[in-house]
């Protein structure tokens, strides 16, 4: 189990792709019905994407222990939605870019009418460059969005009345 450290690596399902697939599963299926275990084992390894043709408890327990772990995680962090609204800040704080304020990496920031993305912090704000202003700015921020014209995105709870397919706006998470 390499979760939540790493990616687990789950062995992919195939389906049988020809006859011979389908007569080795069969086989390997006589040998487990009539109790020859090693003889099936062995089988098995010799076929073909024989693990991935065959659904084994091995295979299932593997899935399972994954979600279990996933399950595990979140449950220690109170649940999705309570560790997205307590790290909800660090990565949409939202407003006009300006050097009074203390920017985190993921803050957002609209400046000359386009919106950038901060990607490392060194220092307080004031030794952040200016999006797309003060030389050097490429290493605190991203071009996250511009606009074909300038555009006030609203940014509310609930999404407003009057938008037209396409239009951009910000959800306030509650």
């Amino acid at each position: 189990m390499a979760f939540p450290d790493n990616v687990d690596t789950l062995t992919q399902a195939v389906d049988p792709s020809t006859t011979t697939d389908m007569n080795n599963i069969n086989y390997y299926q006589s040998l487990m019905t009539d109790g020859l275990f090693t003889q099936a084992s062995d089988f098995l390894a010799t076929m073909l994407n024989g693990i991935e043709m065959n659904m084994s408890a091995g295979r299932f327990n593997e899935v399972v222990s994954t979600l279990l772990a996933i399950e595990t995680f979140y449950l220690q962090l109170n649940g999705v939605k309570d560790y997205i609204r307590e790290n909800i800040d660090k990565y949409m704080d939202i407003n006009a870019w300006s050097n009074l304020i203390d920017y985190s990496v993921g803050n957002i920031s609209a400046n000359g009418g386009s919106w950038y993305v901060c990607t490392q912090i060194n220092g307080p704000a004031t030794t952040i460059d200016e999006p797309n202003v003060t030389s050097g700015w490429e290493s605190y921020w991203d071009l996250f969005l511009t606009p074909q014209e300038p555009i006030q995105y609203p940014i509310k709870v609930e999404q407003p009345t009057g938008q037209a397919v396409g239009d951009l706006w910000f959800r306030i998470i509650e």
